[in-house]
């Protein structure tokens, strides 16, 4: 499975430019809103050395110029993985100094594959 295709696909509905990677913008081309996903996985085992679960941790990171427009993205995106059974963990939140301000938020979500 590939948790940040699925993902991406996913958050396709949000309204919102999703990336798989941070992209490189020329000036004045960067969107209001985007949103970058990244995710690592790791595994559990048994006691006889078998696959017991893979936990992919993903994280969504949404940025933006308007903490507004950041902040419904973010709603939108928890409430889409919800719906798919994609578990939110937490959130770290992030603003820029410079000009103009940008606004981070690094959303923090778990998906369990049990193996039987």
């Amino acid at each position: 499975m590939n948790a940040v295709k699925t993902v991406a696909d996913i958050l396709a509905g949000a309204g919102v430019d999703v990336y798989t990677k941070m992209p490189e913008f020329g000036k004045g081309d960067k969107p209001d809103v985007l949103a970058v996903i990244s995710a690592y996985e790791i595994t559990a085992a048994r006691n006889d050395g078998s696959l017991a679960a893979r936990y992919c941790y993903i994280t969504v990171s949404v940025m933006g110029f308007s903490e507004t427009a950041v902040d419904n993205v973010k709603e939108s995106v928890i409430a889409l993985l919800e719906s798919r059974r994609i578990r939110y963990s937490g959130c770290r939140y992030a603003e820029d100094e410079l000009f103009p301000k940008e606004f981070r938020r690094d959303l923090e979500f778990v998906l369990v594959n049990s193996e039987q």
